[in-house]
């Protein structure tokens, strides 16, 4: 059941950085309009770029000196950040390598908070708009 909830995070991960790429590209043209559900899926994609910018320096420190806590570690960055599970492609690459990946996985991450934040920017406008017809 882990493994399933897991996978299906990856995916939606992809799929999120997809649909957040494209809607910011409208929005630059002008074919997307800057209301609430825009303003909430970019600042959830703020969100999601820093949580692995925060976390993985703490996972490195703990990996090294706290061995204690590196099982815990692992699964509260499992849940903040599923595509984590991508980062078992560093071992032995390049630094430019290692990067470019770690990059990735960030964008990645940026793109599934970024779909969350607009599905509740989409439900709080549709709320907002059935209170104001009654």
């Amino acid at each position: 059941m882990k493994h399933t909830l897991l996978f299906l995070a990856v995916r939606l991960s992809m799929i999120g950085t997809l649909v957040v790429a494209t809607i910011l590209c409208l929005a630059r043209f002008g074919k997307w309009k800057k209301d609430v559900s825009y303003r909430s899926m970019l600042w959830f994609s703020v969100a999601g770029a820093t949580i692995p910018v925060l976390l993985y320096p703490i996972w490195i420190y703990t990996d090294g000196h706290l061995l204690r806590f590196i099982s815990p570690m692992e699964d509260l960055a499992l849940v903040l950040w599923p595509a984590s599970l991508g980062l078992m492609a560093l071992e032995g690459g390049t630094i430019a390598t290692q990067l470019f990946v770690t990059m990735i996985l960030i964008l990645v991450n940026a793109g599934l908070y970024g779909l969350i934040g607009l599905c509740i920017g989409l439900a709080w406008k549709n709320l907002s708009s059935v209170q104001l017809a009654v």
